[in-house]
């Protein structure tokens, strides 16, 4: 009778166990974010569970840093995110197709005390772009939708972002995305076309966007010219400079998040086809706390931002770093927690 009764526990044990596994590879996709503090933009220790064919699984953890690195069940219909002291966080996720193992997406979620109101999340548009690093694209994301309802709300960034802002979307200076995310994104269909150097339209796909977080990888029906008059480097039509990015940080934080790794990539790409191209780093901080501390932090992202781009294969030689520590005070510090990068020619 005992042995009966061991038996069936390890059974259910077994079976328990495995409903709290991420899927096999294969199944499931992978996804990168984080969870924002709304008031203060502080990255969160967050637990990450789906709920995938009615049951809950348990998907993994932030790491020390606060980022989210992990496999999310392609059957998988919502979201949770969990944090003490915070109210939980649940999104319903779509996606779209099955995705290569190449895939990956981008994410992030907003969230709010306990003893505050809850926060509001806007509907995001996760794309895997699939395409060759080597060659440059030009992007068109286009809301079809004839009567969205647009929302307003202001990021832990400072930012008032609202659906109506991305009704259409066009991404230039022929830049190579390997992921994007439209915060604020309309429920409804979507038209994303993507061209060429040479002007070819290698994709023009239409898909439906739900709520919460739809996923959706993109793959070219041709593969796109990479002969000596095609590639970024030499392009027929000649690109112009680009205006200053501004890379922006967390609170006291001079890691990078996802966003700006997303905007370092293009910055390289655009810096290896344009040998007599240069570029300043500056880093910024908030206007608050010690000068001597807020100089030293701003010294430290603008050296992280060169770091990355010596890893991507930019020579030290075309970066200027240099930092300023706070910037002007006022009600938006959220705006000075930045590094800025400004390119010049020789």
């Amino acid at each position: 009778m005992q042995t009966a009764i061991y038996v069936l526990l390890i059974v259910w044990l077994n079976g328990f166990w495995a409903s709290l596994q991420p899927p096999q590879t294969g199944q499931s996709v992978r996804i990168r974010g984080i969870c924002f503090d709304v008031t203060t933009a502080v990255y969160l220790p967050v637990r990450v569970s789906a709920q995938v064919q009615g049951q809950t699984v348990l998907l993994g953890e932030a790491d020390k840093e606060g980022k989210v690195d992990l496999c999310l069940p392609i059957a998988a219909t919502q979201i949770t995110f969990e944090s003490r002291g915070y109210h939980t966080v649940t999104m319903p996720v779509k996606v779209i197709d099955t995705p290569s193992d190449k895939a990956a997406f981008m994410f992030s979620a907003y969230m709010s005390k306990t003893d505050s109101a809850r926060t509001w999340q806007m509907t995001q548009l996760a794309l895997s772009f699939s395409f060759e690093q080597q060659a440059g694209f030009k992007y068109t994301i286009e809301s079809k939708s004839t009567n969205p309802k647009v929302y307003t709300q202001r990021t832990p960034h400072g930012n008032n972002v609202g659906a109506g802002d991305y009704r259409e979307m066009h991404l230039k200076n022929w830049r190579v995305w390997p992921s994007f995310r439209v915060e604020g994104a309309i429920v409804g269909p979507y038209r994303v076309v993507v061209k060429a150097c040479d002007d070819r339209v290698v994709l023009d796909e239409t898909f439906t966007v739900g709520e919460g977080i739809t996923f959706k990888e993109l793959i070219p029906r041709e593969a796109p010219t990479t002969s000596a008059t095609s590639p970024v480097g030499s392009l027929d039509k000649p690109i112009s400079m680009p205006q200053n990015r501004l890379l922006f940080f967390g609170q006291s934080r001079y890691e990078l998040t996802n966003e700006a790794e997303v905007q370092l990539d293009s910055i390289s790409t655009l810096l290896i086809a344009q040998p007599d191209w240069k570029i300043t780093i500056t880093g910024h901080t908030e206007n608050l706390g010690e000068r001597k501390l807020n100089i030293t932090l701003s010294e430290y992202r603008a050296r992280r931002v060169a770091s990355y781009l010596r890893q991507k294969g930019i020579a030290e030689g075309r970066m200027r770093v240099d930092w300023k520590g706070p910037g002007e005070g006022g009600r938006d510090q959220s705006r000075n927690r930045r590094v800025v990068v400004q390119f010049s020619e020789n």
